[in-house]
């Protein structure tokens, strides 16, 4: 037996194949989960909140809910904490339940947030909410303000 006319023909006859199965490969417009629009835009939202730790029932966790239209990249940045910058805060994203109005386990989180500080992954479309809250520094008696960014699709 010739090998070499034996693997030629083997390499032709898969070749064929190949070519073959590539015909029924084509892009299905049809598809209801075929993205044929236009790129989505980013979107970004700021939220802001005081921590307070006096009275007789301290405010030590703030939720704010947000919606994203598309799968894509978020991201949360602490942008601004008045009066001391470099007080250390907790943030953390969650999915909000709608009918509950309660903001479910925190799926990412970052307990040593200090401004610059940035939780980054992946959301599909839904409903999440943001969390800032007192990791156990903020003093008796005192109070903080903060800014967060929320970027997301």
């Amino acid at each position: 037996m010739n090998w070499f006319r034996f693997r030629h023909g083997v390499l032709t006859v898969a070749l064929l194949c190949a070519g073959v199965l590539s015909l029924g490969c084509k892009v299905d417009t049809s598809n209801p989960y075929y993205n044929t629009g236009p790129t989505p835009t980013a979107l970004a939202d700021t939220y802001s909140g005081t921590l307070d730790n006096s009275g007789d029932v301290p405010v030590l966790r703030l939720t704010h809910t947000l919606t994203t239209t598309n799968a894509g990249t978020m991201s949360i940045t602490l942008t601004n904490n008045t009066p001391d910058p470099a007080l250390t805060l907790g943030m953390g994203i969650g999915a909000w339940d709608t009918t509950t109005s309660t903001c479910g386990q925190l799926l990412a989180y970052n307990n040593s947030a200090v401004v610059g500080s940035l939780i980054i992954g992946n959301a599909i479309a839904g409903s999440f909410c943001v969390q800032v809250y007192d990791v156990g520094k903020l003093a008796a008696g005192a109070q903080t303000s903060y800014t967060i960014t929320v970027t997301h699709y």
